[in-house]
This record gives structure tokens, C-alpha cells and sequence, in this order.
């Protein structure tokens, strides 16, 4: 596909250390893989591109300057749902480390959007993902959100397997 040539071809020019172009940040509101955009976003970071940019992810706008977001597993989000799973790692480490790629694909996916206000939401929703795919027991769903979630979240994994798996 499309997508994967583009992809390469991006980690083949960041190899290179240039300047970004500027035509970059218009890719950023373009209907392509979201995964390409988080992966511009990051070499904007990287680069610490201090300009406001706009990007539209999955039906939203948000601009923020790159260079004051930081990589995911260092953000706020992931962090504050690592402490949430802490407890699952105690007593099951292998399904932690699973809901937290998951966590890690959820927010590469969606980057530079974030989901501070909505940990508790996502914790919810990776602990039923949890029981029900991993484990493989029927927990029923405590809220509309949840279920607003798992959409999200599989999306989001799907894209990632698109992008880094095939």
C-alpha cells in the first residue's frame, strides 16, 4: 500500500537529520494513515519545531507546538495509566504489559491529541479489553464509554499492525 511506501520513505529521510519542511506540517490535516501523522509529529519533536502546528487525527483539530509534547511514554497519560495497572502487575505481569501496548498504540495513534481528562475511561476500557480478549471472561460493560473506547482503542491497534507489523 501507499502508506507503506510513504512510511519508509519518511524513516529513510529522518536518517538524514535535515530541516524540516515546512510542506510537512500540511500533511498534518490531510485524510492519510494516522500513523504517518504521528510519525511526522514525532519527528517534528524530535527536531523541537517550536511553530504552532495544526493537525486533524480522527475527525479532530488540535494545534500545539511540538517541541512542548514529549514522547508518549514519558507523558502524562501513559504514566498515569501505568500507576492504574500497577496493581494487574502484581498479580498478572504478562496481561499488564499487554494493556499497556495497547495503551502505548492507543496514544501513538492519537498523538498529539491526549486523553488527560479520560484515564479513568481508558482504564476501564483496557481492564474489559483485558478480561475479555485476554483472559477470555465476559464482564459486563459499566458505561457508553467504555464502549466509545474499545472502538478507539481497536482502531488504533489496527492501524499500528498496518503500519509496524505487516
Amino acid at each position: 500500500k501507499e502508506y507503506k511506501n510513504a512510511f519508509i520513505f519518511l524513516k529513510q529521510w529522518n536518517t538524514l537529520h535535515k530541516q524540516v519542511p515546512k510542506v510537512f506540517y500540511s500533511y498534518l490535516l490531510l485524510d492519510i494513515h494516522e500513523g504517518i501523522k504521528a510519525y511526522i509529529w514525532q519527528i517534528l519533536r524530535e527536531r523541537k519545531v517550536k511553530d504552532n502546528i495544526t493537525v486533524s487525527k480522527f475527525g479532530e483539530s488540535i494545534s500545539k507546538k511540538p517541541s512542548e509534547t514529549t514522547i508518549i511514554k514519558q507523558s502524562r497519560t501513559y504514566k498515569d495509566i501505568a500507576k492504574r495497572l500497577e496493581p494487574l502487575g502484581q498479580d498478572n505481569p504478562v496481561m499488564e504489559k499487554f494493556l499497556l501496548e495497547l495503551t502505548e498504540h492507543l496514544l501513538y495513534m492519537y498523538v498529539p491529541l491526549d486523553f488527560n481528562n479520560e484515564v479513568e475511561s481508558i482504564v476501564e476500557t483496557l481492564m474489559f479489553i483485558g478480561q475479555e480478549l485476554y483472559l477470555g471472561e465476559k464482564e459486563p460493560m459499566h458505561n457508553g464509554k467504555v464502549k466509545k473506547y474499545i472502538k478507539q482503542v481497536m482502531e488504533a491497534e489496527r492501524l499500528y499492525a498496518e503500519l509496524f507489523l505487516h
